[in-house]
């Protein structure tokens, strides 16, 4: 997942789900987790502490954006969602 992400949160603390591209099976698996992370926080109760799925993006938080958007990027149409670090700052460039 550190991979996948890490590179979109190089410069910014946050990144939309459409920003992420899909260039291998890999990517497309990752991109479902996110969904899935996002859609979990979403429930009543939100992430769980025990969820497994949250040891794998330690630093960072997943959400859903509003509930009528969706992104389609060629693979998957899903509903929008933001990935945003936790933590540490990022490493922006004056």
């Amino acid at each position: 997942m550190a991979r996948y992400v890490g590179p979109h949160l190089e410069t910014v603390d946050a990144v939309e789900s459409g920003a992420f591209s899909i260039a291998s099976i890999e990517d497309l698996r990752a991109y479902q987790t996110l969904l899935t992370l996002a859609l979990r926080s979403h429930r009543a109760g939100g992430l769980r502490r025990e969820d497994p799925l949250g040891r794998l993006l330690r630093g960072y938080r997943v959400e859903l954006l509003d509930a009528g958007g969706h992104d389609d990027n060629g693979y998957l149409r899903a509903p929008r969602f933001v990935v945003r670090r936790i933590g540490t700052p990022s490493r922006k460039t004056a």
